[in-house]
């Protein structure tokens, strides 16, 4: 019936915004998604009429594409929330000249710099746009300061989306002089642990705005549509935002890709000279930037900034080799599962190369039947969620998407994650079969780990 093809086109408008990452889908696709679902009996026309009146989906004013009404809406909030900052409120970032006064003796902003910054605080919002070592940071800490100067450090508040980002931010502050905690987007607005849903809302909204007069946002690419809309919703009408980061990185986890979008409609300073000597690696970063080759070389020198390696191998010998150059890390370091990281670039590959670097680096721990990992095991969140604390089940603890832990404890259908960023123990449980598939997006899961 109608509502069988309603449901089965908003299932499949849902499963490609998560696959694609889109927000807005060609309604020629989905109609034929819903024929390949439905058959002769689709009618996409119709359908797409009730599921407007049914808010579940919105069609673009041209007909051609259609989105899932809470994406859309999402959207809908960040253009408002853009058009109205430039409307209202009078413009109260420091001037050039007081962000230039803030770099220290011997270290001035460059020139570039300079011009990159005031062009990003010509607005109330604004993005400051550059790759690894350009000076965002150092570009920042001198915004920072002047704005503590003029206004006081209670009227600035400084946030990432994950937790990592937001200590690595408040370390380059604190480098820099700056005397201020950077806290995570969703600490930041204050998570409510949704008591129905097992989700989340955030307390500070539309309704309760942030406190802040100043807002600045780093690694502001990996921002998802809906944290952004959420974001702009806190803010009143005189907040000032500089979003800071590098559109050139990986898109968000989830739809839409606000931070590159907003480029063409807010005043952008774009950073591009290396200011950072951080060698090989940044160099790297900047020529992919520019589409160049870039330079590798075949053994390290810290000293000389000779940091980046080039292994080329076959995808039959990589394990091997990974395992080989852990073997060799192994010897530098007396915790090498917390001091590094490997990166799977391929999935089919990745449960391979988990099951032998957990044979390598965490053996002789008993397993528990049905759970893939083992207490020892470093862990990374794959999905937003809201997690119990540990010890106090009354205590819920947002743990966003990317963050790193460690499995203290595990026991049938449950177990207990250490975090750091802040220091937290969490529950996680579990269903047998979503543990297998190393998702933990089984029902009874309340978020997601994978190795």
């Amino acid at each position: 019936g109608p509502f069988r093809q309603l449901h089965a086109l908003f299932d499949a408008v849902s499963c490609e915004t998560r696959s694609s990452g889109s927000t807005w889908h060609s309604v020629n696709h989905m109609s034929g998604k819903l024929n390949g679902l439905i058959g002769s009996r689709a009618n996409a026309a119709e359908t797409l009429v009730l599921a407007q009146h049914e808010g579940m989906l919105r069609v673009s004013n041209c007909g051609r594409y259609v989105a899932c009404e809470p994406a859309a809406a999402h959207e809908t909030d960040i253009a408002i929330a853009v058009g109205n900052a430039k409307l209202n409120g009078d413009l109260e970032w420091p001037t050039i000249q007081a962000v230039e006064r803030q770099a220290p003796p011997g270290k001035p902003l460059s020139g570039h710099q300079l011009a990159a910054i005031e062009i990003s605080t010509s607005q109330r919002y604004g993005c400051l746009q550059g790759s690894p070592g350009v000076g965002k940071t150092f570009s920042v800490a001198c915004i920072v300061k002047a704005i503590m100067e003029e206004h006081g450090q209670d009227t600035v508040g400084v946030a990432a989306p994950t937790g990592k980002a937001a200590v690595r931010m408040t370390q380059s502050l604190v480098a820099n002089g700056v005397m201020v905690q950077a806290s995570t987007i969703h600490r930041m607005l204050g998570v409510a642990a949704g008591a129905e849903s097992g989700g989340y809302s955030f307390l500070h909204n539309e309704r309760n705005p942030l406190p802040f007069r100043f807002l600045v946002i780093d690694e502001s690419s990996m921002i998802d549509t809906d944290l952004m809309a959420a974001l702009l919703r806190a803010c009143s009408v005189q907040t000032h935002i500089l979003l800071v980061g590098d559109s050139n990185q990986l898109p968000p986890v989830g739809h839409g890709r606000p931070f590159l979008d907003l480029q063409e409609v807010l005043p952008t300073g774009r950073l591009t000279e290396i200011r950072r000597n951080s060698g090989l690696i940044v160099r790297c970063c900047a020529a992919i930037r520019d589409e160049q080759k870039f330079l590798s070389v075949a053994s390290m020198d810290l000293d000389a900034g000779d940091n980046l390696i080039l292994v080329q191998c076959s995808d039959e010998e990589s394990i091997n080799t990974v395992e080989s150059m852990l073997e060799r890390f192994g010897q530098l370091t007396n915790n090498i599962v917390e001091d590094v990281q490997v990166l799977c670039a391929k999935n089919d590959r990745r449960t391979e190369l988990n099951k032998r670097l957990q044979s390598m680096l965490n053996p002789n721990k008993k397993p528990v039947k049905g759970n893939p990992f083992l207490v020892g095991d470093k862990v990374v969140c794959v999905k937003n969620g809201a997690y119990p604390d540990a010890h106090d089940k009354l205590t819920v603890h947002f743990v966003a998407n990317g963050e790193l832990g460690m499995v203290r404890d595990i026991q049938p259908g449950k177990m207990i994650i250490l975090l750091q960023d802040p220091i937290r123990e969490v529950l996680v449980t579990y269903s047998a079969a979503s543990a297998e598939n190393q998702s933990g997006e089984g029902e009874q899961s309340r978020g997601a780990v994978g190795d």
